[in-house]
This record gives C-alpha cells, sequence and structure tokens, in this order.
C-alpha cells in the first residue's frame, strides 16, 4: 500500500517473517509475544502494507491510551492511508483502510459492531491481547468468523470451552494476529482457545541480552506489614483487604525511605493498591520534600495529562498511580519502579515492570524496588520473575546474577523451594555442594497427591505400564496430561488451569485404567516407605543413568530417582 517511515530492527523483521511463514501454512489466528518496550505497535504498523484486493485492516484495543497510540504510529508508517477510529464519538468511514476501533464501544453498540463487515478486512490486530477472552472481544470474534457464539454470560465456562474446542475459523475470516507483553491466561477459556499458536515471541531476558531493553537491579526491602489474612480472589489479593494491610503511615514512610536511600533523583513510578493508598504514599512523598503526584481512574484527562507532562519533563519525580499506567504509558525516562502493591499475578507485575525497561539517554539501569510483607507466599518480585532465588540479594543487574549462578555446579538440579532462604550467592554454593540430590526427584509440599509422581525437568510424571503418565506446563501457563505407556499414547487435548488439577484427574485415569498396578503406585506403598535397602538391580540400573545417589538409599527412593531419570530422558 504504501513504504513505511520506520527502520525496522532485526527482530521486529523476524517478527513480521515468523508471521508471513505461519499464515502461508494455515495458521488463521496468531499470537505475538514481545516485551513492554520493544515496538509492538512497530511491528503491526508494518501490516497495513501486505494487504492486497482493498481489504483492511482493524485494531482494536481496550483504553484511549492505546488507540491514539496506534493511529499515530500506522499513520507515521503509512504516511498515504486514511485512517478512522471508531471510539465514543469518533467514527470510521467505509474509506478508511486501517479502523482503530475500542472494544468497549464496539461491545456496547451492536450496530457499530454489525458494521464491521467481515469480508471487508484481511487482517484484525487485538493490542494486549491477553484481554482477548473477555466477553467483549468473543463477540468481535464472532462476528468476523474467528470465534463461536459464546460471548453471552448465560454460557457456562466449560460451555465456552467446548465450544472453542470444536471451532474452525470461516475460510472468509480476517487473519488474527494478537500482541502482547504478557501471553499469561486471564480467564478460564485460556488464550489458546482463541489463537492457534504463538507465531513470534522473545522474552524480556532475551531483549535485554540483547541490548533493546535496559539491565534491571531489583531490591528487596522488608515491610513490617502482614498478608497473612488477607483473602484471595481470582487467584491475587482482595483489593480492600491488601489496602487496609499496605496502606499504614509505618509502610508509606518506608516506601518513601527506600526510595531516598536506594534511588533519589531518579524518575519513579509508584504502583499503589487502590486510590486511598495511592494518595496517601503520594501524600508520604511530598511530606518527606520529594516532587511527587498520582493521577487514579477519576483523575481528569486534562489534569492527568498535566500531571504526566511534568513527569516526563522532571519537574515531578515520582508519580503515584494505582491500575492506570500498567498499559499504554510510555515513559523511557524511568529508571525506579517502586512496587507498594503486592501481587501474585506475574501478568500484572509485568505490565508494571514494564513501565521503565525502555532505553532512555543517559539511563543506565533500572531499579527496582519490590516491598515485601511477611506472610508473603507467591508474591511476585524481580528475582521470582527471573527465575533467582526469592531472597537472593545482590547489588548486581539480573543478567550479571543470572550468569554468576549458571557457574554453580549441579544448580539446576536444586528444587525451587530449597533455594527459598538463600539471601547471597555464597549460600547459593553452600546449597548446591551440599545438595542431596533426592530433593531433585521431590515435588512440592503444595501438590497434594495419592500417587508417587516426581518432578521432571517439563513438570510432573508418574512411571506406569512401562511407561509413563506427564504433567507438562506450557508457555502459557497451562498443565496439559500426556499418556505414553505399553498400552497406548496419547495427550488428551485438555488444557488444565494448573498442575494441581491436571494430577487430579490424571490420578483418577490410572486408578480407572491400571488399578491392578496401585500396589507399585501408591506413594505411601509400604515397599516406598520402608526403610528396606535398595537392590542390586536398582543401582545397577542408577548407574547405568549416571544417577548420582547418596549413601544409605532405600528401595523407595531408588525409585523415585530411576523414575525421574527416565523420565527426564522421555522414557
Amino acid at each position: 500500500m504504501s513504504q513505511s517511515n520506520i527502520q525496522l530492527r532485526d527482530y521486529q523483521q523476524e517478527c513480521l517473517d515468523a508471521l508471513g511463514q505461519a499464515a502461508r501454512r494455515g495458521v488463521k489466528r496468531m499470537l505475538v509475544a514481545l516485551p513492554t518496550g520493544t515496538g509492538k505497535t512497530v511491528v503491526f504498523s508494518q501490516l497495513p502494507q501486505l494487504i492486497k484486493n482493498g481489504r483492511r485492516m482493524l485494531v482494536v484495543a481496550h483504553r484511549e491510551e492505546l488507540l491514539d497510540q496506534a493511529a499515530e504510529k500506522i499513520a507515521w508508517a503509512n504516511p498515504t492511508l486514511m485512517i478512522g477510529v471508531e471510539q465514543a464519538e469518533r467514527h470510521a468511514t467505509p474509506m478508511d483502510q486501517v479502523v482503530v476501533a475500542s472494544i468497549q464501544t464496539l461491545a456496547v453498540s451492536p450496530k457499530r459492531l454489525e458494521a464491521l463487515s467481515p469480508e471487508s478486512f484481511a487482517i484484525l490486530v487485538i493490542d494486549e491481547a491477553h484481554h482477548a477472552t473477555a466477553l467483549s472481544y468473543l463477540g468481535l470474534l464472532h462476528r468476523l468468523g474467528l470465534g463461536p457464539a459464546v460471548w453471552s454470560r448465560a454460557k457456562s465456562k466449560t460451555a465456552r470451552q467446548e465450544a472453542f474446542a470444536s471451532f474452525r475459523p470461516e475460510a472468509t475470516a480476517p487473519a488474527l494476529i494478537g500482541f502482547t507483553a504478557t501471553p499469561s491466561r486471564t480467564d478460564s477459556i485460556g488464550l489458546e482457545a482463541v489463537f492457534d499458536e504463538i507465531a513470534y515471541s522473545r522474552t524480556i531476558e532475551e531483549m535485554m541480552r540483547a541490548g533493546w531493553l535496559c539491565p534491571i537491579i531489583g531490591k528487596r526491602v522488608q515491610s513490617q506489614a502482614s498478608l497473612a489474612k488477607v483473602k484471595i480472589s481470582h487467584g491475587d489479593f482482595q483489593e480492600a483487604q491488601l489496602s487496609q494491610e499496605v496502606n499504614t503511615p509505618e509502610r508509606n514512610e518506608l516506601a518513601v525511605k527506600s526510595y531516598l536511600t536506594l534511588a533519589a533523583g531518579r524518575q519513579a513510578l509508584c504502583f499503589c493498591v487502590d486510590v486511598k493508598h495511592t494518595q496517601d504514599l503520594c501524600h508520604a512523598f511530598q511530606e518527606a520534600g520529594v516532587s511527587a503526584d498520582y493521577v487514579v481512574g477519576a483523575t481528569a484527562k486534562d489534569l492527568r495529562q498535566d500531571v504526566i507532562a511534568r513527569y516526563r519533563q522532571g519537574s515531578v519525580s515520582v508519580l503515584c498511580n494505582c491500575m492506570v499506567l500498567t498499559e499504554g504509558f510510555d515513559a523511557p525516562e524511568t529508571s525506579c519502579i517502586i512496587m507498594a502493591r503486592p501481587t501474585k499475578s506475574s501478568l500484572l507485575y509485568t505490565q508494571m515492570l514494564g513501565r521503565g525497561t525502555r532505553i532512555a539517554q543517559g539511563k543506565e539501569n533500572l531499579l527496582v524496588i519490590d516491598l515485601v510483607d511477611a506472610g508473603a507466599i507467591g508474591v511476585s518480585s524481580v528475582n521470582t520473575l527471573f527465575g533467582l532465588p526469592p531472597k537472593l540479594e545482590t547489588d548486581n543487574d539480573v543478567i550479571s546474577s543470572l550468569g554468576d549462578l549458571g557457574q554453580i555446579d549441579q544448580l539446576e538440579l536444586i528444587p525451587h523451594e530449597v533455594l527459598a532462604n538463600a539471601r547471597s550467592l555464597a549460600e547459593v554454593q553452600d546449597l548446591a555442594r551440599d545438595f542431596n540430590p533426592l530433593m531433585a526427584a521431590r515435588i512440592p509440599e503444595w501438590l497434594s497427591c495419592t500417587l508417587a509422581w516426581v518432578r521432571t525437568s517439563y513438570g510432573y510424571a508418574l512411571s506406569v505400564d512401562r511407561g509413563h503418565i506427564g504433567i507438562v506446563e506450557d508457555l502459557l501457563g497451562h498443565a496439559t496430561i500426556r499418556v505414553k505407556t505399553r498400552s497406548m499414547a496419547s495427550n488428551t487435548g485438555v488444557t488444565w488451569p494448573n498442575a494441581q488439577e491436571a494430577v487430579n484427574v490424571a490420578e483418577k485415569f490410572v486408578q480407572k485404567h491400571f488399578s491392578d498396578q496401585m500396589y507399585f503406585l501408591d506413594r505411601k506403598a509400604p515397599w516406598r516407605v520402608s526403610k528396606d535397602p535398595v537392590t542390586e538391580p536398582q543401582l545397577n540400573l542408577l548407574n547405568k543413568l549416571r544417577v548420582r545417589y547418596p549413601a544409605g538409599l532405600t528401595k523407595g527412593q531408588a525409585g523415585d530417582l530411576i523414575s525421574k531419570a527416565l523420565m527426564d530422558r522421555g522414557r
């Protein structure tokens, strides 16, 4: 259609090439996972140039900021195109070659949704595609022939899953390309139902190593607040209770002191729980003489723009917010993120972190201050996001710390729970030196089971019928069951929300089909829990498999080590 004004980075061109290859293979619904700050909008601004035969491109997003950014970037990349916006009082025309639309507008206006003719569009782009399982998006997908009719709230979760499992996109439907920095499931349907495959993916770590994102340094600051009694709702802390526990003068003062001690002079974004927490923490910064301001959902548009402009200019050093700047906000000068909002959601944490990962002139790194509270189990942090021991403290950036850990022998054998309390590299080295290999096969305490599962490189496995039942965890955070035994071999094709649910289903399957082997499979079978020493055939097999084992090994322990070794080898 037109020549682009944009010089693409190597991975951006790779992404476009991968999308083309997937389309030629017949893939209709593609997902692209690129970290915040690596130019997702730049990539899809190039897509209109691939469209022929007069068809158009539809870009859909859920926030006004994202709509305006997309329209501006596409217009800059394609100066000869006509681009229209479909949102509130703004209306696109049939002449517009690219339509940028608000999903909320389409969801509340059936006439505007029906006006979108599937035949007229060649490509549908969903920005921030981790929202694509929301009912509003499902209605759009059905309208364009890309999804079944499951947008009604009356439909059960099971009915939606079944509908997607049997659905095949219409031949005349546009190609669906979703872009996200966080390809994690946020709905029971799952992104794997909406998208056929991840056509291209890069991680924050990969982009940091390549020099496209700035180095990240994480600092843990321990608070006296406790999250032990905060209820969990939809996988994360219940907001009202969370705010009550963390919005205290003592904890807010700790956040301010941490900034002044660790990050004074840096441009900082501070993420809070709710409006009251945002206001109180902002006031605490101001009381300490820090130039701070805040924005919340109710902040008037003109005032929000003024506050953000002053932050970008540097007259505001600390900008507090709650769920406003997690998406659609670009401020490369941000060199500090203050995580005052605890979350169990790696998706939300990654979104908040991504606000500071962009490269800017004079910016050496991003400093992330994680406020850590008592009773905080499963809370996301810089360390957990990058696979570092959760309590590890170092002055190095994440990539350097990963490199240091990579030099420690046998580290990959140590389960995460063993490393949970290591605060220094020296402690990690001591754990690796003294590590008992039996720990590598041990399932975590939170996984409830009655059969003798072992931990594997891909998830969990159970030796059965000269084969195994495997629980495999994928990139989207789901668990699937894989059966590979003497009498059967299959993948169920069903994805479960987590490993625990998959294990529950797999155990019922085993009890039904292999009831005659339960004596050997029961994790509490007498031979497994007895102190009887390892047998000679077991020792021979352990040596053949080159498995390390401690002195005093029992038959049950040897069985676990053998099972793990065989499962890791795919046998």
